[in-house]
């Protein structure tokens, strides 16, 4: 619904209730800027927002399977079942990204998409290449104003209501009177229709939405925080990295297609680094920078403070020797006169070995 379709209904309904004097309507009337736009029609992503998008999901799962009187036993059975849910979903998941859906027109855009879009996106797009192809027809021949092809399609599928679709030829650009993409980020069937007219085989990059994609993070930089990042400042340091991240995203995505544009972008990126590095530049850092930022002091001067000598508790350590083998310690032995064998020898006549003979 546009504005001026909402102000014809508005005036309509009061004059046909005979409500143009009710107070309590023109007061709400007369402070219409401050509404919440009709179905956030102009929003990047409007109709996509639910009031509990970003709360209570985990809630709102396990109360399909738990509930107020259960017992422990009962809410551990129905814990399990909302976990095998969850597996089974996942395996669901990953079959249908790994096989290729089927094609219902054969097209080349549609197979593009196939490999772009996740599986459940792939059908919503599927239905509107589907439906380009069977019920969608050109209202009137184009007209070009200023470098803009407008375009007037109907729709049959919607009681044969009109669409106006653009194509910017400076800008590579085209729009949509109904503002699909812009919306829930993915082309309308009008046009579909109109790049169906060119012979476009491929959607175009600055039309794909990360949201939707299947490969996002092999397409797009990903952010990765240290673990130790626990600061005061830390959440304002990550919410900043991922706007600039954004920001980069959106202005590659506008020259995505032009290889003048791209090229500007990476001498100002080249620029900017040198920038950076002349004003953040760091030195490596030393073991003292080490110390002072995990204790928060600086050593300073020589330290006097040693660590203990190696306590030896464990006796001499070493193993007693008996008498014979002291007295084979490698020192050279004194020769003997043994009165037995009656000669110069190492025994004497006690442990003489021709005693006794």
């Amino acid at each position: 619904m546009t504005v001026a379709e909402f102000e014809e209904g508005w005036n309509t309904v009061l004059n046909e209730f005979g409500l143009s004097n009710h107070v309590w309507l023109n007061e709400i009337y007369a402070m219409r800027k401050s509404w919440i736009p009709t179905f956030f029609r102009d929003k990047p992503m409007g109709a996509l927002l639910r009031i509990t998008s970003m709360s209570e999901s985990t809630n709102f799962y396990f109360n399909h399977f738990v509930q107020k009187g259960d017992t422990l036993s009962e809410f551990y059975m129905c814990y399990e079942s909302a976990i095998d849910k969850q597996m089974q979903e996942n395996k669901k998941l990953t079959t249908g990204g790994t096989c290729v859906p089927q094609s219902i027109t054969g097209k080349e855009i549609e197979k593009h998409a196939a490999h772009l879009y996740t599986r459940t996106m792939f059908y919503k797009v599927q239905k509107k290449i589907k439906v380009s192809y069977f019920h969608i027809s050109l209202a009137s021949q184009p007209i070009i104003v200023d470098g803009v092809n407008k375009y007037v399609v109907r729709d049959r599928s919607l009681n044969d209501k009109l669409f106006d679709v653009e194509f910017c030829f400076s800008k590579n650009d085209v729009g949509c009177s109904c503002k699909l993409f812009t919306r829930v980020g993915y082309l309308c069937r009008h046009i579909f229709l109109y790049s169906r007219s060119l012979g476009v085989e491929r959607i175009p990059n600055h039309f794909l939405s990360s949201r939707w994609l299947r490969n996002t993070e092999e397409r797009f930089c990903t952010l990765k925080f240290p673990d130790d990042l626990q600061s005061i400042n830390g959440h304002i340091v990550k919410d900043t990295s991922k706007k600039i991240l954004t920001e980069f995203q959106s202005f590659h995505g506008k020259v995505s297609n032009d290889i003048e544009g791209l090229n500007f972008m990476m001498e100002d990126m080249k620029c900017l680094k040198i920038r950076i590095e002349e004003k953040f530049h760091k030195s490596a850092a030393t073991k003292d920078d080490m110390i002072e930022e995990h204790f928060g002091v600086r050593p300073s001067g020589a330290s006097s403070v040693l660590p203990p000598l190696q306590s030896n508790n464990k006796g001499s350590r070493k193993r007693i020797l008996g008498p014979a083998e002291k007295s084979c310690d490698g020192r050279k032995r004194k020769l003997k006169n043994c009165k037995s064998c009656k000669a110069l020898v190492f025994h004497d006549s006690r442990t003489c070995p021709q005693k006794g003979k």
